[in-house]
């Protein structure tokens, strides 16, 4: 374990206490966490880059006002979504307000899989997760399969 000091401005402190609070007041745990979600974001864009030529992103873009933006077909899921054994009974569980962020949550991730960083330790390493509130959904993705393993309560640090 690395100890290091760092100083702060008082809007990102504010965020960093903030973000603290779903870790149960572990700044660095929370730390640690956004550092890797920032790698898996930075590995994302790369990939992005990569794929596509430079300016090729830029080309398919009109110039002007972006009025349409947001008003045509819904996105149409690119993988299917599995939930496994158990999980629906938690979801059903879970405070309706968490529900509707939990669905919004699975219909991004049923177009961007990755989009979400990967558990690097625990039982749950390997998994792809999220945060709902003060529950963590643990996914992983297949070539054309979303498989959603489980919703835990973020309070388990161990999983």
């Amino acid at each position: 374990m690395i100890k290091r000091q760092i100083d702060l401005d008082e809007e990102s402190d504010r965020i960093l206490s903030g973000l603290a609070q779903d870790y149960h007041g572990d700044l660095g745990g929370a730390l640690a966490d956004l550092l890797q979600a920032h790698q898996t974001v930075e590995a994302f864009v790369e990939e992005c880059e990569e794929a596509h030529p430079k300016g090729a992103l830029r080309t398919r873009f009109p110039r002007g006002a972006l009025h349409h933006v947001g008003r045509g077909q819904a996105a149409q899921p690119f993988v299917t979504v599995l939930f496994g054994e158990g999980v629906s009974e938690v979801f059903a569980g879970l405070p309706r307000d968490l529900q509707r962020r939990a669905a919004d949550s699975i219909e991004l991730i049923s177009a961007f899989p990755r989009m979400y960083p990967v558990r690097r330790r625990g039982l749950m390493r390997g998994y792809r997760y999220l945060v709902l509130g003060r529950f963590l959904l643990y996914y992983s993705v297949a070539s054309t399969e979303i498989r959603i393993a489980a919703i835990i309560p973020a309070a388990m640090r161990r999983a």
